[in-house]
């Protein structure tokens, strides 16, 4: 029997039960249109099932047409109730093809507000629970790494393999792992994420406890002093005392959820760029991205972004890029539409995703080094967009209070605590003339000469250390050496020499160049003669790590040709101080190393050898061989240099042919892939229809 025949059986003894049969049947049936209004994301579209008011069935047609602000009007104002003006407000938010969702996510909170107030149906109370944890999790993020509203969550490195080990029932080792990133502030996310993986898996209730306590001994206390940070935290304990009263209240936006695909975004991409960058180092970095690509791709399989991280090419255009002279070689015209492109990047990341303070969205320590491919423009052509954003991302990190004595105020290792003082090196460049930015080199030379380094038992200055902050270098045990990285903390000195001509920045320079000279034209430790080493250890020189010299001290401290650039450039840069031909040995001679052993007879030589360190050089050499070239003048090493590319072979022969297809490979790459709309074609290109390039002279310019 029905639930409506149980009615009628129960109240048909008198007409006034029939009254309540109708009032309850009345209720019943708003419960059921209320709970009908479930929606999903197909194939790019919002599907429904179940029986839908035509106001609700008119707004998923406009959003289906993506029409998202008219879409967000008629939620407000026609026939609805508040819980499904706020469903529908969620779907806005969740269409990834919503460019930015923030307005949609405050109508929706808005609407969940007030319908729990005034209705308290369990539907508006769960939707306004996915909506506080959406929030809450986005809050979190942006209060440690600034960036565009609407991102949720992002993930750790060590989140899948410490979820993995605690599926092996290996509870403690596996929150060990996450306790590695405790320095960092989104430990409380990883333990929170973590629990949602366990939340309704009823074999794991334990553990899920355990990290509900986890969660709840880590949170902060309110108090008049929180960081931003801290108060972000204050957001997650009443989600967490939620889900321990109620069982339908969730850690994280479920599967269900209309948010989940959006929320799921950033984790996507930071796994893919996490393999792609170093997969070796973070081997589940490839699984997690693939998990949650085939989920997105299934749902939205014809959005932009999808289809680019799916291995597909979206065209952005090129309406305005490419200059229209027929009077102009082919290597002219690319190579401005290829600054053009670059340069609409920058622009984009300058205009509409940098903080007042200057910050990008990566902190500090990541946003600087943007600078090392946004500034080319500026210090050949100017872009007043891109060098007005320089200026504000380099002052934010010196007005920040992360850096002292012009350098790192955290004790790091060196690749880390460099970057910010060595990347803000280029406004000796792009400001030339300006007193502040000399005065924050010399800053940080003085810490480099004071600090940093020292005179060796050969003679020689050196890093003391590969651990460095601005006030202490951490010399015992493993690291005390200096390393191939250690090229990048010298750039500041580097660049005041070259700027100044001091003589103790000039001394400093020279000096330490001369050390990494000696050691390479040195064959000790297993090492060939002519190559820089990976690590000199401090202070008796020798040439190798723990255990070999091509190993160092392993993962970025190890041996690669690639890393030389660092120490070679600052070389050359000596070179060009003083002219003195003795600076140039070890890298002539590791061109000749390069030459003299070919493995023309395809044997396999072992690591550390002679002639699997020829083989090594060999492939960096066309590119070394052309900054040797630039700045000596000299062309005995032209037979690498023309096998660098069509540039190469201009070069060393001077025929402007050659350069027809050089910018053909770059062309095939940024002409595609660039997910936003904003920057594909929605804004005005008119800046593009100018010159094809002003030059920017030297001049000295007190900002």
């Amino acid at each position: 029997m029905t639930f409506s025949a149980c009615l009628v059986v129960r109240f048909k003894s008198s007409v006034g039960s029939w009254l309540w049969l109708g009032l309850l049947l009345l209720l019943f049936g708003t419960q059921v249109t209320a709970a009908d209004l479930a929606m999903s994301w197909n194939n790019g579209r919002l599907e429904t099932t179940g029986k839908v008011s035509q106001s609700a069935s008119r707004i998923i047609e406009v959003i289906n047409e993506q029409r998202f602000d008219d879409a967000l009007e008629q939620i407000e104002n026609l026939e609805l109730d508040d819980t499904d003006r706020g469903h529908l407000a969620l779907a806005v938010a969740g269409h990834l093809d919503m460019e930015l969702p923030s307005k949609a996510l405050e109508a929706a909170e808005k609407y969940l507000a007030r319908a729990v107030n005034d209705q308290g149906t369990r539907r508006a109370q769960r939707l306004q629970n996915q909506l506080d944890v959406y929030l809450a999790l986005s809050q979190l993020r942006l209060s440690w790494a600034p960036s565009s509203p609407g991102h949720c969550w992002v993930p750790s490195p060590n989140l899948l393999p410490a979820r993995d080990m605690i599926r092996a029932g290996q509870f403690d080792a596996g929150l060990q792992q996450l306790r590695r990133e405790v320095d960092r502030p989104y430990y409380i996310q990883m333990v929170w994420q973590m629990a949602s993986f366990f939340q309704q898996d009823s074999k794991y209730q334990n553990e899920y406890e355990k990290l509900l306590d986890e969660i709840e001994s880590s949170l902060v206390e309110p108090t008049d002093e929180l960081d931003r940070i801290g108060q972000s935290q204050l957001s997650l304990r009443p989600l967490v005392h939620l889900v321990r009263e109620q069982p339908w209240a969730v850690l994280t936006v479920p599967r269900d959820s209309l948010l989940y695909l959006r929320a799921m975004l950033e984790p996507m991409k930071t796994y893919y760029w996490w393999f792609r960058q170093m997969g070796g180092e973070r081997p589940m970095a490839k699984q997690g991205f693939e998990e949650i690509r085939d989920q997105i791709k299934l749902k939205f399989p014809d959005n932009d972004l999808v289809k680019i991280y799916t291995g597909q090419k979206v065209p952005w255009g090129d309406d305005g890029l490419r200059p229209d002279d027929d009077q102009a070689p082919q290597w002219a015209v690319d190579q401005v539409e290829l600054r053009r492109r670059a340069d609409y990047v920058g622009e984009w990341w300058f205009t509409q995703r940098q903080q007042k303070n200057g910050e990008l969205g990566g902190g500090w320590e990541d946003d600087c080094e943007s600078l090392r491919r946004f500034a080319v423009t500026p210090l050949l052509c100017r872009n007043e967009k891109i060098e007005s954003g320089i200026f504000r991302l380099i002052d934010g990190i010196w007005e920040s209070g992360e850096l002292i004595n012009g350098y790192d105020r955290v004790l790091k290792d060196v690749e880390h605590s460099c970057e910010m003082a060595a990347d803000s090196s280029i406004l000796l460049a792009l400001a030339y003339g300006d007193p502040l930015y000399v005065e924050r080199m010399l800053e940080t030379t003085r810490t480099t000469e004071q600090i940093h380094t020292a005179i060796n038992d050969r003679g020689h200055r050196h890093y003391r250390s590969n651990l460095l902050s601005a006030t202490e270098v951490r010399e015992e045990g493993s690291h005390s050496f200096d390393v191939l990285f250690a090229g990048r903390a010298m750039r500041p000195p580097a660049m005041l020499a070259w700027y100044t001509h001091l003589p103790r920045a000039v001394d400093l320079v020279v000096g330490w160049a001369r050390g990494w000279n000696d050691a390479a034209l040195r064959q000790a430790d297993g090492k060939p003669a002519g190559v820089y080493p990976a690590v000199i250890r401090f202070p008796d020189a020798q040439l190798k790590g723990p255990r070999t010299w091509w190993e160092g001290l392993g993962g970025l401290y190890s041996w690669n040709t690639h890393d030389q650039d660092m120490v070679l450039g600052k070389v050359l840069g000596a070179y060009g101080l003083q002219q003195d031909e003795t600076l140039l040995e070890a890298i002539r001679q590791q061109f000749t190393l390069a030459r003299k052993h070919s493995n023309e007879s395809g044997e396999n030589p072992g690591p550390g050898s002679v002639g699997w360190t020829a083989g090594q050089v060999r492939a960096s050499a066309p590119r070394f061989s052309l900054w040797y070239r630039a700045v000596t003048g000299d062309p005995s090493f032209d037979d690498f240099s023309a096998a660098h590319s069509a540039y190469g072979r201009f070069v060393t022969d001077g025929d402007l042919r050659h350069l027809d297809q050089w910018h053909d490979r770059n062309l095939a790459e940024i002409r595609f892939n660039l997910p936003d709309d904003h920057v594909r074609g929605k804004r005005n290109r008119s800046d593009f229809n100018g010159p094809l390039f002003t030059c920017r002279p030297v001049e000295r310019v007190v900002r």
